[in-house]
């Protein structure tokens, strides 16, 4: 059984690492990248696909990663999420340059996260990159030397035209899980080396101190699926990343399986990359590495796979419909469509707008508490408008209310007249990684303002369906 889930986590794995899952890929392409017979390749697909964490894609034989494997990762990163949001924005925030999240993984490691600088010229990061081996990241991963500790400092390595800055993220035993890296062109090295070795080391800290803190998640009883071997595979390691380091025993009572059927799972997974044993074998936790698969999933819907989504709010509303997304300190419009009406609204589309003057900026930060939003956003705001915040306190306010009420409306808030709707977009961790826009004239939207509430209200909620985001 092991042989056989090592290669069938290996081809999950083939279809997941990359930096966008939803793209389709045919099982010739998955057998050559397992090594496998394209016969062989297709049976475990399929069989993937029968329980979910596969799903069909456009064309002959062709898959993409389903609703369960994303849903999986969003509950393995879950409990770091919102503090790996906060720490990447605030170390792109004070060095001004592209921060990730890198975790180690069988075939190198990979960026699990990152905020891209807003600099016209920068190093890019997607989720789902490999790293270069040879790179201060890989460096910080890499294990000590026999009989040594590891090390707490910053790694430093320089190309032809970027230098990298990381430190490595330990778990309580001081194994390296992950690394926070900055990256930044040759040019402007100079200046953000000094900031870089100041905060790096905090923000290694506050990431160390979110896992060891990270809430306990109920137990219940839960269905070892069918009984086919990849179903009770992918039901053993949901609860992995569900539960974390619960007794393999306990585990395998709960699903009514026997205990050493569950040991081989996690062996197999472990192999793949997906969990690390704990506590002498006895229990397993999923690895930070998980965490990149529902990421890569969100950045690839959000920017091209929701056209439908805001059209269809755009005419049930009679507004023009925007989904905004934070990109370090700024909201940015990745996707827009325009009601039927006299009146229309101006493009935003790709254009960065400060977070105190963005309709839903409130919404894009209300996961980070008061402390944080101060740390990433400027004390004052450039007052584009009468009704804009004028300062950090005037948004916090604004930020309290869209907590307690869970959405945003504003009236007049960018020039007289418009009157704004908005929802927040919630991605398979829980966390809300877009605000879900309705805007146009206050005297059509608040005129029929619960109506257009709960277009916002479903807009958000369709976007956030696809990006398998968990029951509130």
């Amino acid at each position: 059984m092991q042989d056989h889930l090592g290669g069938a986590f290996a081809l999950l794995r083939a279809v997941a690492d990359r930096p966008d899952p939803t793209e389709p890929v045919t099982v010739g392409v998955l057998a050559q990248a397992v090594r496998v017979t394209t016969s062989s390749a297709s049976r475990t697909a399929a069989a993937w696909q029968e329980v979910g964490m596969l799903a069909p894609a456009a064309g002959y034989g062709a898959y993409q990663l389903g609703r369960r494997a994303v849903a999986l990762s969003g509950r393995a990163a879950a409990p770091e999420a919102p503090t790996v949001d906060f720490v990447l924005t605030w170390l792109a925030a004070v060095t001004g340059e592209t921060a990730s999240l890198v975790a180690p993984a069988p075939g190198g490691a990979r960026v699990v996260a990152a905020v891209l600088s807003n600099w016209t010229v920068h190093v890019g990061a997607r989720v789902g990159d490999g790293v270069d081996p040879a790179g201060a990241a890989a460096a910080a991963l890499r294990p000590p030397p026999a009989g040594r500790a590891a090390s707490r400092g910053m790694t430093r390595s320089a190309g032809p035209e970027h230098e990298e800055f990381a430190v490595a993220v330990h778990d309580a035993t001081g194994r390296a899980v992950a690394a926070l890296v900055v990256q930044v062109p040759a040019l402007r090295a100079a200046q953000v080396t000094p900031v870089a070795e100041r905060i790096l080391g905090q923000a290694r800290r506050r990431l160390e101190t979110a896992a060891v803190r990270a809430p306990a998640v109920p137990r219940h009883p839960v269905p070892a699926d069918d009984g086919s071997r990849l179903g009770v595979a992918a039901a053993v390691l949901e609860q992995v990343c569900r539960q974390r380091t619960e007794p393999l025993r306990d585990l395998a009572s709960r699903l009514g399986l026997r205990p050493e059927r569950v040991e081989r799972v996690i062996a197999g997974a472990a192999a793949a990359g997906l969990v690390d044993p704990v506590d002498d074998g006895t229990a397993a936790r999923p690895t930070w590495y998980l965490h990149g698969w529902h990421r890569a999933v969100t950045a690839a819907v959000l920017t091209g796979r929701v056209g439908p989504l805001v059209a269809d709010a755009a005419r049930e509303a009679g507004a023009t419909a925007y989904l905004t997304v934070r990109r370090g300190s700024r909201s940015v419009t990745v996707a827009e469509a325009f009601g039927n009406g006299a009146l229309s609204t101006q493009s935003w589309l790709a254009r960065p707008a400060q977070m105190f003057g963005a309709d839903g900026g409130a919404l894009l930060v209300m996961d980070f508490d008061d402390r944080q939003i101060a740390a990433v956003l400027p004390s004052r705001a450039v007052v584009t408008a009468r009704h804009t915040p004028r300062d950090l306190d005037a948004f916090l306010r604004e930020v309290r209310r869209a907590r307690d009420d869970g959405r945003l409306v504003l009236d007049g808030f960018a020039e007289e007249g418009l009157t704004s709707v908005a929802a927040p977009v919630r991605c398979a961790a829980g966390t809300v990684v877009a605000a879900a826009c309705l805007v146009g004239p206050g005297s059509r939207l608040t005129a029929s303002l619960a109506y257009t509430t709960a277009v916002a209200d479903r807009f958000a909620a369709a976007v956030s369906e696809k990006l398998v985001a968990p029951d509130r």
